[in-house]
């Protein structure tokens, strides 16, 4: 049968295609056709990675008219091949197509066909021997099997019979070549590698045998293996000869300063430092003799002690900063802080936040705060306690034992924070230039003034859980007198069903409990392995559903498919480890769990949902 194209019309829903019956039919057909080709009831399997799994009579031919029609052997490395035209297999390996070995051709080798063997007739009683650049018949002289006076000397080259190839009392002594060098032994060898002037047999353990070698340590080093070291041009100027413990080297001279020996690094002034077994200097550290002043970028010590005589300054360009893991303490001595005038002080460039002074004007220390400097304490004669009052609208605290409190000023007034509190004060003539405290009128003379009439002690609570409609209270300020206020049409507390109501919340809710979940969740179980079935988000036991997800929306998989691990990816088919999506998708793959998709804006229109062993368990995403 010939294979069927289907007529889709020439515009979409035209009328001119296939029913959709007839369709249909032909891609029936065009299937059948496959399934019988691939071998019907046993058709070939596709697994991962591309690979072919052939069952039942299936077959793969592999065949090519002759070498030339072959691919490149390095586009297919491991690709078999039968060549017709030599009757032979290949496969491909490091670039080149190699033949495989032939039966027939291995059952009709000799040694003539071997490369290192020598193509003459061997006679008989004849071994293979090594000639030199091949291996070729010859007699065997070897063995234990001569008698008495059959070996005579003239017959006994060096080195070719060994004692244990001669029979014991079958050559005498006097028989044997009298210039028998010490390379026939058989545990020395002398010929591989000549020996030399000076040199002594040397045992090689890995070889088992005794070599002529050179003795390289102890008293037996050379005056000529020194001269090799002296006579080099890698030396540098200065340089010592000096023993590493296996051999001479040429180093730096390190003898120190004390008698000479080695040239200081770097320059003038510059401090000397141990740079990798040299001399060492840095443009940055030095130090100037005629100043007594030791110069570098950064100092790191456990504990430094200034002891010369009178005061040790410490000075820098910029600011000097203090940095502890805990905090900088000052012990056992007062510390001191900057004398400013008020009119130096107000002439400091860019003050900030913290800065601290001593007014000498005033006698106060003094600190920067909000962009104004405040006094932070003061004694003005005699331990007095001084404060200005005269366009002075700051606040603060002062705590006072047995001081004189004394206000100075135009409008002599104090206003005292106390809510909550029950204060007095005792006021004597000291207290002058006072007119009011707290809008109290100061008496004249002594006298406590009691400044509890402006707040009250407390508020009373009642028991209203009953109560449907609360009006939480608040304030319009942070601190001080403020007016209770409530909010009756937006900001209510219903107190029987404790339900809090308020028209906006700020915030990202990250602190917030018992919230419902209102994300779409789809309940996705796995019956058997054709399906997956879903329940929820506009589902109702749906098989393999079509699924359409809006962009921007988070939607939920509450996935109890056992066996069937669930993922999402951007191909159509059987699962695709390369093609799985994963932006903003978590705990892919689950088979008991959630997966939570959050539909990016840049999400592709159409996504996927399959089963990870199961092909057949698979549907569609459609995003809008």
């Amino acid at each position: 049968m010939a294979k069927q194209d289907l007529n889709l019309g020439a515009t979409p829903n035209d009328g001119t295609g296939d029913p959709l019956r007839d369709a249909m039919d032909k891609v029936n057909d065009n299937f059948l056709e496959v399934y019988n080709a691939l071998g019907g009831s046993t058709p070939t399997t596709i697994v991962n990675s591309g690979q072919l799994e052939l069952t039942g009579s299936n077959k793969i031919t592999f065949l090519y008219s002759d070498l030339a029609s072959l691919p490149l052997a390095s586009s297919y490395h491991g690709m078999f091949a039968h060549v017709h035209a030599t009757g032979g297999a290949y496969y491909a390996h490091a670039g080149s197509w190699l033949e495989l070995a032939n039966k027939s051709a291995m059952d009709a080798l000799t040694t003539s066909s071997l490369t290192d063997v020598s193509s003459t007739a061997p006679s008989t009683g004849e071994v293979l021997k090594w000639d030199g650049s091949e291996w070729a018949p010859a007699a065997d002289s070897a063995g234990s099997s001569l008698g008495a006076d059959a070996i005579t000397t003239g017959m006994i080259a060096e080195n070719v019979v060994t004692t244990r190839e001669i029979a014991a009392n079958t050559v005498a002594v006097g028989d044997l070549a009298t210039d028998i060098s010490i390379d026939f032994l058989a545990d020395v060898d002398t010929t591989t590698v000549a020996p030399t002037d000076g040199q002594a047999l040397v045992w090689d353990n890995a070889n088992s045998i005794w070599e002529p070698g050179t003795i390289s340590s102890g008293s037996s080093y050379a005056d000529s293996d020194v001269d090799t070291h002296l006579n080099v041009s890698g030396a540098s100027s200065g340089q010592i000869l000096s023993w590493n413990g296996t051999d001479y080297a040429w180093v730096a001279d390190q003898t120190g300063g004390g008698g000479g020996g080695g040239t200081p690094g770097g320059s003038d002034t510059q401090v000397q430092y141990n740079n990798s077994g040299a001399f060492g200097a840095e443009a940055d550290f030095t130090y100037n003799a005629s100043t007594n002043t030791l110069s570098v970028v950064n100092l790191v010590a456990t504990n430094i002690t200034a002891t010369g005589a009178g005061t040790q300054t410490i000075s820098a360009g910029a600011n000097i900063e203090l940095d502890a893991t805990n905090r900088v303490l000052v012990t056992d001595t007062p510390f001191r802080l900057a004398s400013f005038t008020t009119t130096t002080r107000n002439a400091i460039a860019s003050p900030a936040n913290g800065d601290m002074i001593y007014n000498t004007t005033t006698n106060q220390l003094e600190s920067y705060e909000n962009s104004a400097w405040v006094a932070t304490a003061g004694t003005s004669g005699g331990g007095a306690t001084a404060i200005s009052t005269a366009g002075n609208t700051g606040t603060g605290s002062v705590t006072f034992a047995s001081e004189t409190l004394t206000a100075t000023g135009a409008t002599g007034q104090i206003n005292v924070d106390a809510a909550g509190f029950a204060l007095s004060f005792s006021l004597d003539a000291d207290l002058t230039g006072l007119t009011s405290i707290n809008g109290h009128t100061i008496p004249s003379g002594s006298g406590t003034l009691a400044l509890t009439s402006d707040y009250a002690d407390g508020i009373n609570v009642t028991d209203e859980s009953a109560d449907v409609t609360c009006f939480p209270m608040f304030g319009t300020g942070a601190t001080g007198a403020l007016t209770v206020k409530t909010d009756q049409s937006a900001y209510k507390y219903n107190a029987s069903t404790g339900a809090l109501t308020a028209t906006s919340f700020i915030g990202d809710g990250s602190g917030l409990t018992n919230i419902p979940d209102n994300t779409p969740t789809f309940a996705v179980t796995a019956p058997d392995s054709g399906r997956y079935q879903f329940n929820g988000a506009g589902t109702d036991g749906d098989d393999n559903p079509t699924l359409y997800l809006y962009r921007g929306f988070t939607y939920k998989f509450a996935v109890n498919s056992s066996g069937h691990p669930f993922h999402i990816q951007t191909s159509s088919g059987a699962y695709n480890a390369g093609n799985l999506y994963t932006d903003n998708v978590t705990n892919p793959g689950t088979q008991s769990g959630t997966i939570t998709l959050t539909v990016q804006m840049d999400a592709p229109s159409t996504l996927y949902y399959v089963c990870q062993y199961h092909s057949a368990m698979a549907g569609t995403i459609n995003i809008v």
